[in-house]
């Protein structure tokens, strides 16, 4: 998650949609305040100045889900390697965000309050059962 989270007064649906899913939440240097990094789910930052943790899930991941970031060279590190085996879902309001640093599968323009309100509604409930447990352990 991003900053995007934050600015469109999105962290609640943020956090309901994480609860809901089972899916683990790294952050950007500017998504920090998003989700507290007390929470369950929560597995620290992403990128260059970020944590080992979330930095390996994001290069073993089969889906990443991408919600109000950017993607710069700061979280991808080399464009061409950047979780080259997952499928991407990017969410930003911004359309010149979707696709400009790397190429997602499924882009969704829209804010992110709103459209985390409704992607939520239609998930079933823990879509992740496996894989990361033992990496927060």
């Amino acid at each position: 998650m991003g900053s995007g989270v934050i600015l469109g007064n999105a962290e609640d649906e943020f956090k309901s949609f994480v609860e809901k899913s089972g899916i683990p939440a790294a952050w950007t240097i500017l998504g920090v305040s998003a989700l507290p990094t007390s929470h369950e789910l929560n597995v620290g930052m992403v990128g260059m100045h970020g944590n080992y943790g979330p930095n390996l899930l994001t290069n073993e991941c089969d889906l990443l889900v991408a919600i109000g970031m950017r993607f710069d060279d700061r979280v991808t590190g080399d464009p061409k390697t950047y979780a080259n085996q997952a499928k991407i879902i990017h969410l930003d309001i911004d359309p010149a965000e979707i696709n400009k640093n790397i190429k997602v599968e499924v882009p969704i323009i829209g804010d992110c309050k709103e459209s985390l309100k409704l992607i939520t509604e239609k998930i079933e409930k823990d879509l992740m059962k496996s894989g990361f447990q033992n990496l927060m352990t």
